[in-house]
């Protein structure tokens, strides 16, 4: 634990911000749902998150070199805290989907400070071990948040309040922290073209599986409350799953190096295809099996981002693969904004099992196209594999750090810092004789 000394401000500050950012992710899909609002604005709820976090990753790099790493945050932890406020003081589908957009922008803005400060502070000796601990503060905190939502009814205004604080609370470590800025972030153009062509597995599984779990949690918590459970119930439900993803993903990822990570991929989504039509089969009230469901499904569906990612490295050079990680988190966040209108569609037709329908026929594409893909390309060898880590295939932030970086990469950019020259006493007396005129 002596290694994570030095990091403990950020770690709170990710701690609190994403407890509080779980709690509403959770909270207002359900508030929409028992508002009325339909499935195609509850979808829309999600993909306005999305799509807000995409435009962040594109964006907050120049707002980070403009303003500097402490403003921004500092900014976008306020925006966010406030945002969330708004929600019960206009209950408008439209208007709440321009809220997640903006929540979704500050959440990519808030992740990427936060790595590009943790990744700046660390070392080759001393990486691994923090930013997997990163990462498992993430799961934990994902489904603590949620869970917060069996602490007061769910038309209460008080969960808004909770997840506002949380939020606001999480500027306070890192504000208050000697830690110096790192140094300035890097852009990435989204080449789809060159990561299609690097490993057409790797992208295709990276938008199916934003396809799927996008539509998880614009719906997931309307799923269980339609199939007979109570708020409490879906919150048990969320955190369920995402318990099943992170005991799963590191002893997947390891299995991954041992055999071709195409086979592994097309084991879990074929198992995920399972998984979805039993649940799609299953009546209602059976909550047992609901939760038994929901844990299967996140054991066996969010790993597959990592796998992608990791599979994506196999077939790269070394100094892409900060690039391709942010190029490939992009089309996740493209895929994962589509996904909920979609997947509304289903759920409108059919009601909540409509989310697992479709999510097994996503699934089911996805295993048509890597056993084509396997017949058509052999595997890497096993010494040409990169071993798996889950601190980088983890589809959290989008950082780019300086020494693993490629000198000829044409998809990266270093944004122009915005630099504030002072009048100087000369400037201001030229600009007095200006106003006066000429002397008398």
């Amino acid at each position: 634990m002596g290694a994570l000394a030095p990091f403990t401000a950020l770690l709170i500050s990710t701690a609190l911000l994403v407890s509080g950012y779980s709690l509403q992710n959770a909270l207002i899909p359900l508030r929409g749902e028992a508002e009325a609002f339909g499935a195609f604005w509850v979808g829309g709820l999600g993909s306005g998150f999305f799509l807000g976090y995409a435009l962040g990753c594109w964006f907050a790099p120049s707002l980070v070199a403009r303003a500097g790493h402490i403003r921004v945050f500092a900014a976008f932890v306020g925006l966010m805290s406030g945002t969330i406020l708004l929600h019960p003081l206009a209950i408008d589908p439209a208007f709440w989907v321009l809220l997640r957009m903006i929540t979704g922008f500050a959440m990519a803005a808030l992740y990427i400070i936060l790595e590009s400060w943790l990744n700046e502070r660390t070392d080759n000796a001393n990486r691994g071990t923090v930013m997997s601990f990163y990462v498992m503060i993430n799961f934990a905190m994902i489904a603590s948040g949620q869970m917060l939502l069996t602490v007061y009814p769910l038309d209460s205004f008080a969960l808004f309040t909770i997840a506002s604080v949380l939020i606001s609370f999480a500027a306070l470590p890192l504000a208050l922290s000697r830690a110096t800025q790192p140094a300035p972030l890097y852009e990435v153009r989204l080449n789809l073209r060159k990561i299609y062509q690097t490993s057409p597995v790797g992208l295709v599984s990276i938008i199916g599986v934003g396809l799927t779990t996008g539509s998880f949690w614009a719906f997931g918590g309307v799923f269980a409350t339609r199939s007979g459970m109570d708020s409490d119930g879906a919150a048990l439900f969320l955190s369920v799953t995402i318990l099943g993803a992170a005991l799963f993903q590191w002893p997947i990822g390891r299995l991954s190096d041992k055999i071709d990570r195409r086979f592994v991929l097309v084991a879990l989504n074929s198992a995920a295809v399972l998984v979805c039509v039993m649940v799609s089969l299953l009546g209602p009230n059976q909550p047992a099996l609901i939760l038994l469901a929901g844990f299967v499904f996140g054991s066996v569906i969010f790993p597959t981002y990592a796998l992608a990612v990791a599979h994506t490295f196999d077939h790269a050079e070394a100094d892409q693969h900060v690039t391709l990680a942010s190029g490939l988190l992009l089309a996740f966040a493209l895929g994962s904004a589509t996904g909920p209108l979609v997947a509304s569609v289903a759920v409108d037709q059919l009601g909540g099992i409509g989310l697992f329908t479709y999510a097994a026929f996503v699934q089911a594409l996805m295993v048509v196209f890597m056993g084509v893909r396997i017949a058509q390309r052999t595997a890497i060898a096993d010494e040409d594999k990169e071993d798996f880590t889950l601190y980088a295939t983890a589809p959290v932030g989008a950082v780019l750090v300086d020494s693993e970086l490629g000198d000829q990469d044409i998809d990266l950019f270093e944004p122009e810092p915005m630099v504030f020259e002072p009048e100087t006493a000369d400037d201001d007396d030229s600009e007095q004789a200006k106003n006066d005129g000429p002397a008398a």
